[in-house]
């Protein structure tokens, strides 16, 4: 790429790298300057929501004029690659400045208070840096510092995670509430700030540690170390200052970087003098709207691989019935002792784990039953099972499913019972029983490694080959029966939503085995829906080094996670591919192939893939979105009409699905279709915690109600729109421009 031109740019180094993509050295042959341009990574330019959010976030950030932020031109696109134009500045990152040691007095006073100034002018608009670090600060020429790479910038009160789905700041600069998934907001950059002016004048990071695990540590746990004695006194005169921007508590710090900046500045004039602190005032935070799609779905990608039959997953319509397709069903505890409870899923959940291994076998397990039952429960005129209660043999053959295992656990005296059945759902006729007794204490794997025989002989298959059934069921899943207790708990908490309980049920697992992928892998989901990220990017490493013990299902999991994370379309397609074909009553599943299609523009395989989820009324609203979109890419806006049609009755208005479904009525100028679809969705409960996703609609209202020519009721919409649409946010520039066609500004 070195030496080439794109559009009026030839690029001349590369001087960065990020999880965004690239920054390069360039010079604009159109104005004679020297920029920096930084590209948007490929994979996040062919998804239209990520790209959406890269462009929304430049205009944002171009807004800010201020001498203390590397000013940010605009945004292009040349020969397919979309990239930002920053100003390029020559001089060194503050991090370098402090190689040698802590600045001199004078110096301090200086630039410090003008990096809170930029900072403040960002938190003004809106706008939380969420990577403030000596690297991200520039001194250039006057002394004079700027900040800069905003790359993972967001909008206030935004809890969403980056693009890839992973956090992106820098462990040991970080506030605590990033690392928690509480809500960030400018006193996050406020925490980051304090540990560059910490470095700045004392030459150390207060919570630099060896390895990023001992950093996330420090940052949650421990007090930064007092000035040394040997200071300049000037220093010690600040720490006050840089010890409330350090509070655990966002409410204990500056409330933005605007009074951290007054407190600087006073101290900068008088810096012997004791610096008066405001008082501590506790903002809440709000919630943004509309959410970006693409961090919105990695979450609920890994949501939905994990919380399995909690959430939308249903199925296809059951093709013929399959002669080697068995369904697992929950034993029943007939021991009367409630602490054994836990053995109804967990026999059967090794005995689905052993007979899912052979290709012979067509294994409804515990998720494929969930998936179908789900279905069933959304489909008008189905028959599903009561909640709660097994499904019927009437039922299992009416999806195909030719045989079931049931069974029970009893007490024999002191001893454990396992008896079972093999049945045909047509009929109920029983096909083989089998029982295995021992004393309580030889374990679970022991009674089912003797069960596995007899369940070879019955289905007619090969599990084990020459290997002994205790030790083979034990390679596959987990060497240590209580570790398998204690991830059968965290399961259960998992469908829960009870993170906390599960994560430490999967944490106690795993220290007494600690190859158990099983655990491994859902505890990475518990991490997540906990905002554990320091963490769960060290279990995804451990899940990695793991992976090859995983069976053919596992490792297709982990692939997905690992696609979703690492924002790879096609890794997502062949997990997704794979997870269908072993899963396909998991509609889910289904939507993240058309998901993966789509963001490699294969847009019909995409619209191949979803219409089916479209007949069925999938409850899952990006669906239509992404089918009606790919419909329109192929020529074909009737049908594209059509399903958004289906898809803003099945959602109910859901006002994110009405954002995008007005916008392509836009497109094609049908503005008098939009505005009861616009005041039906403002409606909804959905907007009740979204301010700004309220104050978006009633400005597309406002839009609407001008071409129509309603003046007075749009600007009443307009008036109400700016009131709830903070500066900083993308819309607030349309609404400013509508302001000014208005006489209203």
């Amino acid at each position: 790429m070195i030496g080439t031109v794109l559009g009026h740019f030839r690029i001349e180094s590369q001087i960065g790298s990020g999880g965004m993509g690239h920054v390069y050295l360039a010079h604009d042959l159109r104005l004679d300057r020297r920029v920096a341009l930084k590209f948007i990574h490929p994979d996040l330019a062919a998804d239209p929501e990520a790209r959406r959010r890269f462009e929304r976030e430049a205009r944002a950030l171009a807004a800010l004029d201020h001498p203390n932020i590397g000013a940010v031109y605009g945004v292009e696109e040349a020969d397919g690659r979309l990239f930002m134009v920053l100003a390029w500045i020559e001089g060194q990152s503050l991090e370098a400045v402090l190689e040698p040691g802590p600045l001199t007095p004078e110096r301090a006073r200086r630039l410090l208070p003008g990096i809170a100034d930029g900072l403040s002018a960002a938190h003004q608009r809106g706008i939380v840096h969420r990577d403030v670090k000596s690297a991200n600060v520039m001194v250039g020429a006057g002394d004079v510092a700027k900040v800069v790479d905003f790359g993972i910038a967001q909008r206030t009160g935004d809890t969403r995670l980056t693009q890839t789905g992973v956090y992106s700041g820098t462990p040991g600069f970080t506030a605590p509430e990033v690392f928690r998934g509480q809500p960030t907001d400018a006193r996050s950059d406020v925490f980051s700030l304090g540990v560059v002016l910490y470095q700045a004048l004392t030459g150390t990071v207060p919570f630099e540690r060896d390895h990023a695990a001992a950093a996330l540590h420090a940052v949650l746990n421990e007090t930064p170390p007092p000035f040394a004695r040997e200071l300049p006194a000037e220093f010690r005169a600040l720490e006050p200052v840089v010890l409330r921007c350090l509070e655990k508590d966002p409410a204990a710090r500056f409330a933005d970087a605007g009074e951290l900046a007054s407190a600087l500045r006073t101290w900068a004039h008088a810096p012997h003098e004791h610096v008066a602190l405001p008082p501590r005032v506790r903002r809440s935070s709000r919630v943004v709207w509309p959410v970006a799609i693409a961090g919105l779905l990695a979450i609920a990608m890994l949501t939905m691989w994990l919380v399995q039959r909690q959430r939308a997953a249903g199925g296809k319509p059951p093709g013929a019935p399959s002669t080697n397709s068995v369904a697992v069903l929950e034993f029943e505890n007939l021991t009367g002792d409630p602490s054994l409870d836990w053995m109804k899923r967990g026999v059967p959940e090794l005995v689905g784990a052993a007979l899912i291994q052979s290709p012979a076998l067509d294994i409804f397990d515990a998720q494929r039953l969930g998936d179908l039952i789900a279905n069933a429960r959304t489909t008008p005129n189905a028959v599903a099972p009561e909640r709660g209660a097994p499904p019927t043999y009437t039922f299992l053959a009416g999806h195909g499913i030719r045989r079931a295992i049931v069974g029970s656990i009893l007490r024999a005296g002191t001893d454990l019972r396992i008896q079972g059945r093999l049945v045909e759902t047509e009929g109920g006729r029983l096909v083989h029983a089998y029982a295995v007794q021992g004393a309580a204490d030889s374990g679970m794997f022991h009674l089912v490694g003797r069960l596995i025989p007899d369940l070879q002989v019955a289905l007619e298959v090969n599990l084990t080959g020459n290997r002994e059934a205790e030790g083979w069921l034990r390679e596959i899943t987990t060497t240590s029966a209580d570790a398998y207790r204690l991830y059968l708990r965290g399961h259960e908490a998992l469908l829960a939503s009870r993170w906390k309980e599960a994560a430490s049920a999967y944490e106690q697992a795993l220290a007494l085995d600690s190859t158990f992928i099983g655990a491994r892998t859902e505890l990475s989901g518990a991490y997540w829906n906990l905002g554990e990220f320091e963490k769960l990017q060290l279990t995804r490493a451990a899940m990695q080094r793991l992976r090859s013990r995983a069976d053919h299902r596992g490792q297709l999991r982990i692939d997905l996670l690992e696609s979703v994370v690492g924002g790879d379309p096609p890794g997502l397609v062949r997990a997704a591919s794979g997870l269908t074909q072993l899963y396909p009553e998991n509609r889910f599943y289904t939507y993240l192939l058309g998901r993966g299609y789509f963001t490699m523009k294969e847009y019909r395989r995409c619209l191949e893939t979803l219409q089916p989820l479209v007949d069925q009324r999938y409850t899952w609203g990006y669906t239509y979105v992404l089918a009606a979109r790919s419909a329109a890419q192929l020529g074909d806006t009737t049908r594209a009409l059509r399903i958004f049609e289906t898809g803003y009755d099945v959602t109910n208005a859901e006002p994110e699905f009405t954002y995008a479904y007005v916008h392509f009525l836009h497109s094609r100028g049908e503005w008098k279709k939009t505005r009861p679809l616009l005041e039906r969705s403002l409606q909804t409960p959905a907007l009740g915690d979204n301010p700004i996703g309220e104050g978006e609609l009633r400005l597309e209202l406002a839009r609407t109600l001008s071409v129509q020519g309603d003046v007075a009721r749009a600007r009443e919409e307009l008036r109400r729109a700016t009131q709830l649409i903070p500066p900083g946010d993308e819309a607030r520039a349309d609404a400013d421009s509508m302001l000014q066609h208005f006489g209203m500004k």
